[in-house]
């Protein structure tokens, strides 16, 4: 194995689940106020035979098979969402019926955190009042951070994170701890051999 650690961009997209577009993309773009990107459906896949299914994209047609991964329905809306540093939030509408996820399952999706600086965090809870959308918070954390929590239409969990003092502050930065503090606790849980060979691409923040 290569000790030279991925060093990726960041967060291309987040992808969710939906079963009311309009009510998503009331709370995402008419509430919160974040742009519409695209909206599309998703393109035909393999039938259960495996055959491969003709369909046109931008510059020709061409065989497309669905990708692992992909949601299991042909022709459902797949829009995308720009939430700001070029990041986007994909919502896939399901069919009316699909069951519904438990954040708190393993494997599940338990929140997601914008970082925000002070001055958009007091816009968000400025907008959320306006719209009269409940949210829990805001919470002066132990860590130094304030926060907020409020659930889309599909009660997926956001959270909105800032620092009072440091409205600047890396989020990497913030959390991140020495090599000796880590190694501590990762001695609860794995060998010291392998606790040595995790801490191998450790970076000071």
């Amino acid at each position: 194995m290569s000790n030279d650690p991925l060093v990726l961009r960041g967060i291309d997209h987040i992808a969710l689940g939906t079963d009311d577009m309009a009510a998503s993309l009331r709370f995402y773009v008419g509430v919160l106020g974040f742009s519409l990107v695209n909206a599309m459906r998703t393109p035909p896949g393999a039938d259960e035979s495996g055959d491969l299914v003709e369909v046109a994209d931008r510059t020709t047609r061409t065989d497309f098979r669905r990708p692992p991964g992909a949601p299991p329905f042909t022709g459902i809306r797949h829009y995308n969402i720009g939430i700001g540093n070029d990041t986007l939030l994909g919502l896939f509408e399901y069919p009316k019926g699909t069951p519904a996820a438990d954040r708190d399952c393993v494997g599940a999706l338990q929140h997601i955190a914008f970082h925000a600086s002070k001055a958009e965090f007091d816009r968000v809870t400025s907008v959320l009042d306006a719209a009269g959308i409940s949210y829990l918070g805001p919470f002066s954390l132990p860590d130094g951070h304030t926060t907020i929590n409020v659930f889309d239409p599909n009660g997926v969990r956001l959270e909105v994170v800032t620092d009072v003092d440091n409205p600047d502050y890396s989020s990497v930065g913030f959390v991140a701890m020495t090599e000796e503090e880590i190694r501590a606790e990762l001695l609860t849980l794995v060998p010291e051999d392998e606790a040595e060979q995790l801490l191998r691409n450790h970076r000071p923040a």
